[in-house]
């Protein structure tokens, strides 16, 4: 089977599309929001607001400015029926007042990278100084390639790099055939 890295499509002006910004919880604490990249549930006992950095057009598919999809519920719905335990679903009020939006809280994290195929980009020695826990951790992946026998799952976060979200072949047409806004697909 083949997967893909589904991201945010921006469209060809600013004014396409609206743009989300932090997570805040209900006394009005923003998230740290690499909480929703760990694959692990939440169980929040409040529903987050999210801020609108630039009020537009709403995605079926869209990130907060740090990375956390966010997506109608009709998009939820379709994701849950491919994937059953794969995701949780976290309601949102977009804006004080947008209601039918979800944090989508991708819980599969797969060590699938296929190292010798994707470039790997590493913290430099230069940060020793600075940050010297970052030396030599992944920065960034580029040109992703990924070991299919080792996914069992049809949505799922990398291990080496949380930021990316990959999907399979069988979601993804699932995905484009509801006519979504907002995701792109990149053969991985």
């Amino acid at each position: 089977m083949q997967y893909f890295q589904m991201n945010l499509e921006l469209g060809d002006t600013i004014d396409d599309q609206w743009y989300l910004s932090n997570i805040v919880n209900s006394g009005g604490k923003i998230f740290y929001n690499e909480i929703f990249r760990k694959g692990q549930k939440l169980n929040l006992a409040y529903q987050p607001t999210i801020e609108i950095i630039r009020s537009g057009p709403p995605l079926d598919f869209t990130m907060t400015a740090f990375g956390v999809p966010v997506v109608s519920a009709q998009f939820a719905d379709l994701v849950i029926n491919a994937c059953h335990n794969c995701i949780e679903r976290i309601p949102v009020i977009i804006g004080n007042q947008i209601e039918g939006w979800e944090i989508l809280n991708i819980l599969p994290i797969l060590s699938c990278v296929d190292h010798a195929q994707t470039y790997v980009g590493r913290y430099a020695e230069e940060l020793k100084a600075s940050a010297p826990d970052l030396v030599g951790k992944i920065q960034y992946l580029a040109n992703i390639k990924i070991i299919p026998p080792k996914v069992d799952t049809h949505l799922f976060r990398l291990v080496e790099w949380d930021i990316v979200i990959i999907v399979s072949e069988i979601l993804k047409r699932e995905i484009e055939a509801a006519n979504f806004s907002g995701c792109s697909f990149v053969a991985v």
